[in-house]
């Protein structure tokens, strides 16, 4: 896993590792569900991203608590 905001470099290595996998491998790809995998989930554009941020300040904020309150996560 990177850490960093640099989301450009993080497509950037996706892309080439992608293209390297594709010199020995097929993906599997239907023209009405799109590409496919293990994952029903994930049929279509088989794209998945997950972001994870640091607020280590958050917390210590007095309505933090009604906050998620509010919206329904704590």
């Amino acid at each position: 896993m990177d850490e960093g905001s640099d989301v450009g470099k993080v497509l950037d290595r996706l892309i080439r590792g992608l293209k390297a996998l594709e010199k020995t491998l097929k993906f599997a790809r239907d023209d009405r569900l799109g590409w496919l995998t293990c994952s029903p989930g994930n049929l279509g554009s088989a794209v998945s991203a997950t972001v994870q941020i640091h607020l280590p300040k958050l917390l210590k904020r007095a309505d933090f608590k009604v906050s998620c309150l509010v919206l329904t996560i704590f």
